[in-house]
């Protein structure tokens, strides 16, 4: 069990990979122990502080990934505000299935998430392990009467310590990005990981893999349902985040015809699954 006030549920698989998930703490993926090593990061003292954002685990983003405009978007005459990420990494979310290896856990709209997003939704987020790999699906489905937007996010932050992320690096193709730190738009001139917030504009692969240097296991990464990759560091953390997203940053906001827009009725999802190489 983890140091703080909140249940963690445990998967377990034949091979002896665990993965703690904390459903009241926004479904966060908060540990991944898988061939005797702990596979992600995760900040012990902002978890064991109730309602705080947690840097690690996998947090989860939606309504939206990264930041608005001035944290606000118009719809239909109004303006709505949103906080960086969304509000879902805040909220509790049910748990409506699980076993040994697999859980399943839903939340859905109410008022005060139609004050920020209006948009009436059900939210559906599950985790398997199985062979050493972590499967893992967030989805949407529109309960509206209008196409909803779905812009959302999974943030994993991966352990790679201080001293090995020098030699750290993603595989990629592609060519050009947006600097979150310096607010400009590129060509890509190499990629450090050591420290960086840096938005892949035009990776072409369904999936990633992460070299964390001498000594330790690379990541593989595979998803669906992403167009966007973010890659985020900190120079004197011991993690690198390989973030797959739906769209870009303050995409809710306009300027990306990429955003996926739900019809009433209607699910979409984004898939990520995580193992070691």
């Amino acid at each position: 069990m983890l140091g703080c006030m909140h249940e963690t549920i445990s998967l377990r698989d034949d091979q002896g990979s665990c993965v703690e998930i904390l459903p009241s703490r926004g479904a966060l993926i908060a540990r991944f122990f898988a061939g005797g090593e702990e596979v992600l990061f995760v900040d012990d003292e902002a978890l064991a502080v109730p309602n705080a954002n947690v840097h690690g685990g996998i947090p989860i983003l939606f309504p939206i990934a990264g930041k608005l405009p001035q944290g606000s978007f118009e719809h239909e005459g109004k303006t709505y505000g949103i906080a960086q990420h969304g509000f879902a990494r805040a909220r509790a979310w049910e748990v409506v299935e699980r076993s040994v290896d697999a859980l399943r856990c839903e939340f859905e709209h109410d008022a005060a998430t139609l004050a920020q997003f209006p948009w009436r939704f059900r939210a559906r987020f599950s985790a398997r392990i199985a062979k050493g790999k972590l499967d893992l699906a967030l989805s949407a489905s529109n309960m509206d009467s209008t196409p909803m937007p779905f812009h959302a996010g999974l943030h994993p932050y991966f352990s790679v310590p201080r001293a090995a992320k020098s030699a750290a690096r993603v595989e990629t193709d592609a060519t050009l990005a947006y600097d979150n730190v310096s607010g400009m738009r590129g060509p890509i001139a190499g990629i450090d990981l050591t420290e960086l917030d840096l938005h892949l504009e035009d990776h072409s692969a369904a999936g990633t893999l992460l070299h964390r240097g001498v000594g330790l296991r690379p990541i593989v990464l595979q998803w669906s349902g992403a167009n966007r990759v973010v890659l985020w560091s900190r120079r004197e953390a011991d993690f690198i985040c390989v973030e797959p997203w739906t769209a870009a940053g303050g995409a809710l906001a306009g300027g990306d015809s990429r955003l996926p827009w739900i019809r009433p009725g209607n699910s979409a999802a984004l898939t990520l699954s995580i193992r070691l190489g």
